[in-house]
């Protein structure tokens, strides 16, 4: 286990495709993506929060979603995520 650990804090502004339909840039479990298979070979966790005003104009939240699990979680749980981690190591 070691002490420090890396997280990526941000918003999934999607690919950019050049299509005008939002698609996330991190894929899903299922289907990862080129950054989530990346990031779960460099981080400890990619923390996730699409704030309105970060996304691009044609991010519509009550429809387009970032499909969270593994690596990829709600940016909340950096919290307890960190609590967890410290207990770990003492």
């Amino acid at each position: 286990m070691r002490k420090i650990k890396y997280v990526l804090v941000t918003p999934d502004r999607g690919k950019k495709s050049g299509s005008y339909e939002w698609e996330s840039e991190w894929g899903t479990n299922e289907k990862p993506s080129k950054n989530r298979l990346l990031a779960s070979l460099f981080l400890d966790g990619v923390y996730v929060n699409n704030k309105v005003e970060f996304m691009p104009k044609n991010f519509e939240p009550k429809i387009h979603k970032t499909v969270l699990g593994g690596i990829v979680k709600e940016l909340n749980n950096l919290p307890r995520d960190i609590i967890n981690w410290h207990s770990e190591i003492n």
